[in-house]
């Protein structure tokens, strides 16, 4: 790309026409400031997640880039996730490696919560680059980028029947069990939240039970965790309330005993419960 770019430099189309990766090329290399900038607000007004990782490559000290550069790439990478970099860590000397490690941590949270096609099209992209890589060379590292990235588009799709046709046969293998055992105690949990009678209840509960005991089971219920608990606060019948607790507790490893007469004391249980868990519910209960 670059010996091309020298010489064809009158061949290139306009800036905001521009392939990302020629728009980032311009910001990393030229020393004219004004076309450096020309080039990130092209990356900024495409809003494409594309320009992430290279741009971590960057601030992470794997790439070279002069540090004007360096400090209006920060700052994209923060409008263009909405994590800003370089986020807070306690310490007096930044350290760049540790400093991406956090902002990877944070960007994960903000990721997961996204099912926009562009989340999930930088999810996708960077799952089957991490197979690849670990393919290659299987260590922890790259076993940690799989999980990651697996993880991510466990949050963001709703059904296997979204995964879509041209992925990778592994990346297929790893996602298409957690993603029908997510649509199927997702159907439970929202037929919970409709209020149904304490049989239809039972029925629900039984299902998203069934479910737990699955390989991936908890982890994909620990999606819907605090939408459990939310119904389980306001639930009058004693017995659904104890599938409430059981429920919740296979979930996660923490016991969560709702067999009680009193609805008080179910509530004050279910508030333990959440505080181990590192759940919060509004005071006074989820309608609050």
């Amino acid at each position: 790309i670059d010996n091309w770019v020298v010489t064809n430099p009158n061949s290139l189309p306009p800036v905001d026409q521009q392939p990302w990766q020629l728009n980032l090329r311009t910001a990393l290399t030229t020393p004219d400031a004004a076309a450096r900038q020309s080039a990130i607000q092209a990356l900024r007004q495409k809003r494409g997640l594309g320009p992430v990782e290279p741009i971590l490559s960057v601030l992470g000290g794997e790439r070279s880039a002069p540090a004007a550069a360096r400090n209006e790439l920060a700052q994209l990478l923060g409008e263009l996730t909405g994590v800003a970099f370089p986020p807070k860590i306690e310490g007096d000397v930044p350290d760049p490696v540790k400093q991406v490690e956090e902002w990877r941590r944070l960007w994960f949270q903000e990721l997961k919560q996204h099912g926009e096609p562009r989340y999930v099209e930088y999810s996708w992209r960077q799952l089957e680059g991490g197979l690849r890589r670990y393919a290659m060379n299987p260590d922890e590292t790259t076993a940690g980028e799989v999980k990651y990235f697996r993880a991510a588009l466990i949050h963001q799709l709703a059904d296997a029947d979204v995964i879509p046709a041209s992925a990778s046969p592994k990346a297929k293998e790893l996602l298409t069990d957690p993603l029908k055992i997510k649509k199927k105690i997702g159907d439970a949990v929202v037929g919970l939240e409709a209020g149904p009678d304490d049989y239809e209840k039972t029925s629900h509960l039984r299902v998203i039970d069934e479910q737990l005991d699955l390989p991936h089971g908890r982890q994909v219920g620990n999606l819907f965790s605090e939408r459990l608990a939310r119904v389980a606060y306001d639930e009058m019948n004693t017995t659904v309330a104890k599938q409430f607790g059981n429920a919740l507790a296979k979930i996660s490893g923490v016991p969560c005993n709702l067999d009680h007469p009193q609805i008080d004391a179910r509530r004050a249980r279910l508030q333990d419960w959440l505080s181990s868990v590192g759940i919060e519910l509004p005071p006074g209960g989820p309608s609050a």
